[in-house]
């Protein structure tokens, strides 16, 4: 037990530093983790991704107010691109939400996998800062932003990895894309976390250490 509880303060203290330097929820840390010390306590097999999943978002709500708060003390948030892309995020991390609700742990196990790939691959060889159009339509904010929830909730992250590209794609700076990504953090946790208690509302597994 005391192992355990160690084991989770790291991560939250290694997740907070991830969202303050890079506008990251830490997900990308946070599931994998998560579901490995599920695992160890049997936890039921297909509900283990659902649950790292679902508690990942719920712990990127707290980072992203901690990080946002930072941020905006130095004045480094976008609060106008922040708010535009809000809508679209919060209605694609509802959906999300209730797809990875009915998709089973086996198929959200190499989901996740793909996705960590992807971005090791972006990080290592596609990463460079462009700016192609630096005023964004009421369109592309709403679609991206419903993109960027959508892929977010899936797999259970704040978004920064999706969020931070875009905006510095559409002239933002890597110093303003980090912190308007952290803003963005909080709907997209807020709308993932929602939609994964109402996809598991109804579900009743008894879980050890659980009343």
């Amino acid at each position: 037990m005391l192992i355990e509880i160690t084991l989770y303060l790291l991560l939250g203290a290694f997740v907070g530093i991830l969202a303050g330097l890079l506008g990251v929820g830490g997900g990308l840390i946070i599931v994998p983790v998560l579901a490995a010390v599920f695992f160890y306590n049997a936890f039921p097999a297909e509900i283990i991704m659902h649950l790292a999943l679902g508690a990942s978002l719920a712990s990127i709500l707290f980072t992203s107010i901690s990080s946002v708060y930072s941020h905006h003390q130095h004045r480094a948030v976008n609060w106008h691109r922040a708010l535009k892309l809000t809508p679209g995020i919060l209605l694609g991390a509802w959906f999300g939400g209730l797809l990875a609700g009915k998709l089973s742990s086996e198929i959200l196990k190499p989901t996740f996998a793909v996705f960590e790939l992807l971005v090791a691959f972006y990080m290592l060889w596609g990463a460079k800062a462009r700016n192609h159009n630096a005023t964004p339509s009421v369109f592309n904010f709403s679609f991206s932003g419903a993109v960027i929830g959508f892929i977010s909730s899936i797999v259970g992250i704040g978004g920064g990895t999706l969020t931070v590209p875009w905006l510095m794609w559409h002239g933002s700076s890597i110093h303003k894309a980090i912190a308007t990504s952290a803003a963005v953090g909080f709907p997209i946790a807020l709308g993932g976390t929602l939609s994964y208690l109402y996809a598991g509302w109804n579900h009743s597994l008894e879980i050890k250490g659980s009343t």
